[in-house]
Parts: structure tokens; C-alpha cells; sequence
């Protein structure tokens, strides 16, 4: 057992009592599988990404399935912060520098790395969409790191390799309030600017994490609660059922990344179906597209469009289960409970009102084109 598994695992204990103070529930549905036996073979744990907590949510409740040797594929600019990045690291977690992720050879690499901690019978969790979605939307699958999987297959074939999906959402995003400062950080710290703008740029980089971590740190402490979380995870899959890694190999190409270019494209299809169906629709997602498509709207008349907007997402399979049990009318009141932590809308005189157009966008992306 790793030195670095046994610091999570301490970890994970104090870190599962703080979750739940924290946070009003976490709900956490799953398949009924034999989890101890999945955990012997080599598991790559892809998660949607939404904040930072996903990393130690998803920690703690792999750890409590038996899985052990987690590695953690986190952004440099979690894994760089200061005291916070060195007790990441010392978990588990590796860093990912998303500014070389353009750089090829720096990608080569990374997926090497993560092929030897597969065979080192390590389980990686992994967050494919390259990085927090800050507009609140499923972003593109990078299928870099999912590529390990397919190249130790194809490498081993006495083996199986596995893909594990996961979908968190969160009624009350801890660093939510703060994405607007980190975007800005983002741009100013871009290599072609000057050396004043990127100083400027890194402090409100990591500055606007340090902040919304420091605020959701201390949150307990004044008996102030972030709402519930609800974990769903998928069924897990062999790579050899998603692809047929022999068949979808290239050997013309110049390597052997590029060699599996088609199997990758079809794991990374695969894996943004099962995580947009797995992602769990709330009661805000719904009432945020209500009023972006319709404005300012009375209670009754939001209320009686929730039914066309909940077959929409049946259709598509999205994961409607926190609203199956609720009428109408409770969707939007909950919905409004919910969206007044971030002030997107208010009620007054039975109108509900846009008050924020950037959370009410947030929100109603995780259900946009339905």
C-alpha cells in the first residue's frame, strides 16, 4: 500500500466528517456491484468536473468502495496552490499543466505517466473535460488521459482495464461567486503577455481559488451550510466493451498515440454520453432555463412550462431523479430556494424576476438544447 494512500485514507476520515458539516446532504447513488472486486483491476475514474470539492468528495466515497492508490490528475494551479496544492500532492495527486496541454510532446508524456501508474496497479481519477466548466455547460471530452486506458490494453491484453463514470452537481458551487476574478486571471496570465500582467493575472488566478477555498473552510464554523451535493455514479466498463483496440489501430501512424486515434474518439463519445446522462438535473437547472428563455414570467406560467422542459430531458435520458417526485409548482419554488444563493432570481408580487443573467446562463446550460 502507498505511503500516499495511507495519507489519503487518514485524510478521508476527518475529511468525510468536515463534507458533512458542510454540506446539507450528500446523496450518493449507485449500481449494487461487488466494488471490492472491481477495484483489483486497474480503474480509471472519470468524473464531470465542477469544482475543486469534486477531488475530495470523490476521494472520500472511492475510498469507502475499497478502491486504494488513488492518483488524482489535477490543474497546476490546484496542485501549485500554496499549503492547499502540497496536502493534495501528498494524497495523490499529480499535476497537469494546462498551459503546455497544446504541446504534444508534453501530452506524450503525460499519458506515459499515467499508463505506468495503471500497470502499477494504481486507479486514476481523472476529470476528461480538461478542467472546471465555468460557464456551467458539459464541455468537450480531452481524451489524453482516457487514452492510458486504451494504450495499456492494447500493451496488456491479459489484462482488463476499466472505466468507472461519475457525475457530482451541487445545489451551492462553493468557488461559483469567484469564476468571473479566475477567468480574468486566466487571460492576464496567458504567456504572451507581459511580465506585470501575468504577476497580476496569477494573483487572481490562484488568488480567486485561495478566497472561495478560505470562505468554504471556515463556512462550518458559522453554521453556514452549502446546500446538497449528489453523486451518481455509472456502471463500470471494460475498454475491450467500449473498443475493439486491436481492430482500431492505426500502425501507418507516426506513433503510438496517434496509432489510436479512433479508439480514442469513440471512448471519448462514449464517456461525454454517460456523463451528461449521469449529471443530475435540480430544480434550479429548470427554472434558470425557464426565465433565460422567457424573461420576466409570473410563478403560474414558469410552472406550467416545467412539464415541457422535463420531457425534453426524459427524451434525451438526463437524470431527472430529484425532480420525480415533485409537482409542478414545487419545481419552480425549489428551484427559486436553490437560485437565490447565487441572487440569479428573486420572487416578488408571484414574478420572478432575472436579477443575475451570468448565474441565471450558469444554471440553465447544464440543460441547454433540450
Amino acid at each position: 500500500m502507498k505511503d500516499y494512500h495511507i495519507c489519503a485514507r487518514n485524510a478521508a476520515l476527518k475529511g468525510d466528517v468536515f463534507i458533512r458539516k458542510t454540506f446539507a446532504n450528500v446523496y450518493v447513488d449507485r449500481p449494487s456491484l461487488d466494488y471490492a472486486h472491481l477495484s483489483r483491476f486497474p480503474t480509471m475514474i472519470a468524473c464531470t468536473h465542477r469544482s475543486h470539492m469534486d477531488y475530495i468528495i470523490l476521494g472520500i466515497e472511492m475510498q469507502k468502495l475499497g478502491y486504494t492508490n488513488l492518483r488524482f490528475a489535477a490543474g497546476d494551479n490546484l496542485t501549485n496552490m500554496p499549503y492547499i496544492g502540497k496536502k493534495f500532492r501528498s494524497w495523490g495527486a499529480f499535476p497537469v499543466y494546462r498551459a503546455h496541454s497544446q504541446r504534444r510532446s508534453y501530452i506524450f508524456k503525460l499519458t506515459e505517466q499515467v499508463v505506468t501508474m495503471l500497470n502499477d496497479q494504481e486507479n486514476i481519477i481523472v476529470f476528461p473535460e480538461g478542467g472546471r466548466s465555468y460557464n456551467g455547460a458539459m464541455m468537450q471530452i480531452k481524451s489524453g488521459i482516457l487514452a492510458a486506458n486504451i494504450i495499456a490494453q492494447y500493451r496488456y491484453p491479459e489484462k482488463e482495464y476499466m472505466y468507472l463514470p461519475v457525475a457530482i452537481s451541487y445545489e451551492r458551487l462553493p468557488e461559483l461567486l469567484y469564476f468571473e476574478l479566475l477567468q480574468k486571471g486566466k487571460v492576464l496570465r496567458d504567456g504572451k503577455k507581459n511580465g506585470i500582467s501575468r504577476i497580476r493575472g496569477n494573483l487572481y488566478y490562484f488568488g480567486s481559488d485561495l478566497m472561495a477555498f478560505a470562505v468554504f473552510l471556515s463556512a462550518h464554523k458559522f453554521g453556514k451550510k452549502f446546500g446538497d451535493v449528489y453523486i451518481d455514479f455509472g456502471e463500470p466498463v471494460a475498454v475491450n466493451d467500449i473498443v475493439d483496440v486491436k481492430a482500431d489501430y492505426s500502425s501507418k501512424s507516426r506513433n503510438e498515440f496517434f496509432a489510436h486515434k479512433v479508439a480514442m474518439q469513440k471512448v471519448g463519445e462514449f464517456m461525454h454520453d454517460q456523463l451528461l446522462k449521469l449529471y443530475r438535473i435540480l430544480p434550479m437547472h429548470v427554472v434558470a432555463a425557464i426565465v433565460k428563455r422567457k424573461g420576466f414570467c409570473t410563478f403560474w406560467e414558469a410552472a406550467s412550462l416545467v412539464p415541457d422542459v422535463i420531457d425534453s430531458l426524459k427524451r434525451k435520458s438526463r437524470n431527472c431523479k430529484s425532480l420525480q417526485s415533485l409537482q409542478e409548482q414545487e419545481i419552480v419554488e425549489k428551484g427559486l430556494q436553490q437560485l437565490r444563493y447565487s441572487n440569479a432570481v428573486r420572487s416578488e408580487g408571484g414574478k420572478l424576476i432575472p436579477c443575475n443573467r451570468r448565474m441565471i446562463n450558469y444554471y440553465s446550460a447544464s440543460i441547454e438544447g433540450i
